[in-house]
């Protein structure tokens, strides 16, 4: 038994532990907070991050089955819920290692946390489950299960295609890059860093896009190539947006609700950095970062603009050739690597969102010159954030007309979604808006739309 995987796994329970608590609301701020302190420097964070992120993206499918061996589940101390929620998330999916090891270790922490008053528990449970494997993998092999609510609306979208949504959320997440095409091409990019034993395909669109076949994120972030702004690590879905918004050179581009600057740093790509970039954010913290991305890329038409976006903002009143609303969101298309959406989120949540991205869209509109073009994205598939929210708008502010976004896409690209029934529908409605589902490109769920101004 190896000591040091037994220090790994007490740590990853503080950080569910954390999570399950609501001491923190996002599993990435338990990272950080985890990987910061010194003596944690040394941890096999990519481990740390798998384990973590399985167990709760299948604690639904986990709590069931230690359930059928403990009908008392909720009165047992979180800390020992967590414990085996991870041992049986190790059973089914770390084949590679030995069911017993898996079974002592967790006895052995068990006695470490409380003394031994459960180990006689956590063994008998373990061993059950451990003799009943290939019976519970065929139920995880369904995919993801999602809250009630969540899977009816999607069920109501998709019908049989919800099969194939929730097996591609179980999966792990694919890390796609987006090359500074300031300074390098994708080809070129991928060249360099496997020098580094670092391997990334370039894709065929949007063609800056790469996806990464043998590396991690930590491993990137220390390579000379993304200290000199040669990259930015960016969802590929997320890399569509740019380029259905069509910037031009020389435009002035308004960006609401900014963040740290994926899609912003994109834009200045595609404007050659000619041209300027407002890119609006409350937060200062995210306009920090924002600031650090654009240095590091050798960016220099953005000017960030610290405001609350709900709010409007006279003096940019018919200033923009183009304005992208990327408003805040449940993220429920992000479940692949984010899990914890599937617990923060509920009706309640979506409605309160609803209405920040109505208040976000209106007052943005007023940003857009005459025959200009307005983008509203959201990185998640469900009817409060997406069809409900356009239609709302439509029917509040005049003298826009919706833009057929397939129009801007690849044929290749546009062979795919056709493959999907729920595009069929789209088309078929014409609706004009592109729903991306994670099962499409192995990339999150997004949902993108877009206006001109008569």
């Amino acid at each position: 038994m190896k000591q040091e995987f037994i220090v790994l796994k007490r740590d990853i329970l503080k950080i569910l532990d954390a999570f399950y608590q609501g001491k923190v609301q996002r599993l990435d701020q338990a990272y950080n907070l985890y990987l910061k302190s010194s003596r944690n420097r040394g941890t096999d964070k990519e481990n740390l991050i798998r384990l973590c992120r399985g167990v709760v993206k299948h604690s639904l499918q986990l709590d069931s089955i230690c359930r059928t061996f403990l009908p008392k589940w909720e009165r047992l101390p979180l800390s020992i819920q967590n414990l085996l929620r991870l041992a049986t998330f190790q059973l089914l999916f770390n084949v590679s290692t030995p069911k017993s090891v898996v079974v002592n270790e967790a006895v052995e922490i068990s006695k470490r946390l409380y003394a031994g008053n459960f180990s006689a528990l956590v063994n008998a449970t373990l061993r059950n489950i451990a003799g009943q494997v290939d019976q519970y993998l065929k139920i995880l092999e369904g995919g993801v299960e999602l809250p009630p609510w969540l899977h009816e609306q999607w069920m109501n979208k998709l019908g049989k295609e919800l099969e194939n949504v929730v097996k591609s959320l179980a999966l792990p997440p694919v890390l796609f890059l987006r090359a500074n095409t300031l300074k390098v091409g994708a080809d070129q990019l991928a060249h360099l860093l496997s020098k580094r034993d670092i391997e990334a395909e370039p894709l065929l669109f949007p063609p800056e896009a790469l996806a990464v076949k043998k590396g991690d994120y930590h491993e990137l972030c220390k390579t000379q190539e993304y200290r000199n702004g040669m990259f930015y690590i960016q969802d590929l879905s997320s890399q569509l947006v740019a380029h259905l918004l069509q910037p031009q050179p020389g435009e002035v581009v308004i960006e609401v609700g900014c963040g740290s600057g994926g899609k912003t740093t994109h834009l200045a790509q595609l404007m050659q950095n000619q041209g300027e970039i407002i890119a609006i954010d409350k937060q200062k913290k995210l306009l920090k970062q924002l600031f650090k991305n654009v240095q590091r890329m050798g960016i220099e038409i953005v000017k960030p603009l610290s405001r609350d976006a709900t709010s409007p903002i006279p003096e940019l009143k018919e200033t923009a050739d183009r304005v992208l609303v990327d408003a805040p969101c449940s993220g429920c298309g992000t479940i692949r690597k984010n899990p914890e959406v599937l617990f923060r989120n509920n009706q309640q949540t979506l409605r309160r969102l609803a209405e920040v991205q109505k208040q976000m869209l209106c007052n943005a509109a007023n940003y857009l010159k005459k025959g200009g073009t307005m983008v509203y994205c959201v990185c998640t598939l469900t009817d409060e954030e997406t069809w409900e929210v356009v239609e709302f708008f439509e029917k509040n502010v005049p003298n826009l007309e919706k833009v057929n976004l397939e129009i801007y896409l690849p044929e290749g690209i546009r062979k795919r979604l056709r493959n999907s029934e729920r595009w069929k529908v789209l088309v078929e409605n014409k609706q004009k808006g592109i729903e991306i589902w994670p099962h499409y490109f192995s990339s999150d769920g997004l949902f993108i739309v877009a206006w001109r101004k008569r």
